[in-house]
């Protein structure tokens, strides 16, 4: 293990205030809830999304843990794929009465670079706005994809904490495919 300083920004989309910018059209896409929680889903995508990432906090959870975690009733998947591939997820969790956290975002590598993010960042802010809530907000680190913190921003979030930590990391990605 290695410690490393990470920047964490807090950023927060509030009532009033629309996503920026245009979704774009990709053939293919469809964005659905997973109306029926699959502990076996959100484990699969919070490791092949966040590997590269060092999303480690929940790598050596029990399919238990899993099950506990996706059958809460303030939590909400979405799942994205592209001509019936898995591209990319997110999960909304109903935080405080009128605050909800996009607790995971991302999108798998081979689909990273095509407009998804943007597209995909568009539909989840808008769908956690559909719920009369006051703000939308999510963190992102200094660990993240290169794209993520400048998406978060054009899409209208505004940063409103920044904290810098030591975190101990392994010595390489956590990388879902070994090697």
């Amino acid at each position: 293990m290695e410690r490393k300083s990470v920047t964490i920004s807090y950023l927060e989309l509030k009532r009033g205030q629309n996503p920026q910018g245009m979704s774009v059209d990709i053939e293919g896409l469809h964005i659905k809830q997973l109306t029926i929680p699959c502990p076996a889903f959100n484990y699969f995508m919070y490791r092949a999304v966040g590997g590269e990432w060092f999303w480690i906090d929940k790598l050596n959870w029990s399919e238990k843990e899993w099950q506990n975690y996706v059958e809460r009733d303030n939590l909400q998947t979405w799942g994205a794929w592209q001509h019936g591939a898995p591209c990319g997820y997110f999960e909304l969790e109903q935080r405080e009465a009128e605050t909800t956290e996009i607790a995971y975002f991302g999108i798998l590598k081979q689909f990273s670079g095509c407009g998804l993010g943007k597209t995909i960042l568009l539909e989840a802010l808008t769908i956690a706005g559909k719920e009369g809530q006051q703000r939308v907000t999510v963190n992102t680190c200094s660990l993240d994809h290169p794209a993520a913190l400048a998406n978060y921003l054009a899409r209208g979030m505004t940063i409103y904490y920044e904290e810098t930590i030591e975190k101990s990391l392994p010595n390489i990605t956590p990388a879902f495919w070994p090697g």
